[in-house]
């Protein structure tokens, strides 16, 4: 999962084009995180690429083809977000499958981070508020697929 991670790029370069420095260097940072991450899973992850994984991989592949094609900044951002959504699904899976090998916290304060920054956005319209927005559906997404996954196990224990 961290591999789709890393590709999703574009939204730092969106940024730093249309002069939001400072959100680009948190972005930047945390692709900086997800390539660290991307490394480690390689020696320490479960291993393997399931069909799942596959489709995912391709899918966000073509989304950056359209991307590239497109050279649209509105479309990157969706973009950004499609491909983040491709690879979080897998963690949302993962987390509920194996709630264990996530931790909660993280995903909760960045689910908090994505809800703060909403309120930060000074100019309401949607292409501003849907990447926080998303921030904060897609980490809370991942904390409640751990609850249901550990009340599933403890269920069927």
């Amino acid at each position: 999962m961290a591999y789709l991670e890393c590709v999703n790029v574009d939204g730092i370069f969106y940024a730093a084009c249309r002069g939001r420095n400072g959100f680009a260097l948190a972005s930047g940072c945390s692709r900086a995180w997800c390539f660290y991450r991307f490394f480690l899973s390689l020696r320490y992850g479960v291993g393997g690429l399931t069909k799942r994984d596959r489709i995912t991989l391709i899918a966000a592949g073509a989304t950056l083809l359209i991307w590239f094609f497109t050279k649209n900044p509105v479309i990157a951002v969706y973009l950004t977000i499609i491909i983040d959504a491709l690879g979080a699904w897998l963690t949302v899976a993962k987390a509920y499958e194996h709630p264990e090998s996530e931790t909660m916290i993280t995903w909760a304060l960045s689910g908090i981070g994505g809800f703060f920054a909403i309120f930060a956005i000074q100019t309401l319209n949607f292409e501003l508020l849907s990447y926080p927005l998303y921030i904060f559906v897609i980490n809370f997404a991942v904390v409640v697929a751990m609850i249901l996954g550990k009340r599933k196990k403890l269920l069927t224990s």
